[in-house]
């Protein structure tokens, strides 16, 4: 059995490089490179052509900078809306380099994922995200009150389906 490479340590783990952490949404694309042959891509949800590599920081095309839109984006607080559909992933990802601060969400010139959070409907892709060598969790909907064991509810009350919960 061959040794597992080392992850690539963002600079920003190190004390003297200051770093933020923020949300977003990626997706897992299915990508046709040869006719008949299909691969799995990690792309942006927004910005696709973006894609993620495994163990490679992403940098920014153009440095973010106050009088530009340029930079890798991440929100601040999770919004997970998407994270039900078919191929979305969420999760937190570290940000290095340059960064310009919004009201609601952060560019900076580096990036890589910090974890994914899968729904249950995405739990097919977690071998794929494994590349990446961060955390992965998936989350699906747990029922922690029946009301029926209280004698309420009625005849035909049911779990919600894959992709009801929207979180």
């Amino acid at each position: 059995m061959a040794a597992p490479v080392p992850v690539p340590v963002p600079p920003c783990t190190t004390p003297e490089t200051e770093c933020l952490v923020g949300w977003r949404t990626w997706i897992v694309a299915e990508v046709l490179v040869d006719p008949g042959v299909e691969v799995l891509r990690l792309v942006s949800a927004v910005q696709q052509r973006t894609i993620w590599k495994p163990l490679q920081s992403l940098e920014a095309n153009i440095v973010p900078e106050q009088d530009n839109t340029s930079g890798i984006y991440a929100e601040y607080e999770p919004k997970a809306q998407y994270a039900h559909v078919k191929g979305a992933v969420y999760g937190q990802v570290n940000l290095w380099g340059r960064f310009v601060q919004g009201e609601l969400a952060v560019r900076a010139q580096y990036a890589y994922p910090r974890n994914f959070y899968l729904h249950s409907v995405n739990f097919s892709y977690v071998d794929f995200l494994k590349q990446w060598r961060v955390p992965i969790y998936v989350y699906e909907p747990l029922r922690i009150y029946n009301p029926a064991e209280d004698g309420w509810g009625f005849e035909g009350d049911t779990s919600p389906e894959e992709g009801d919960l929207k979180i």
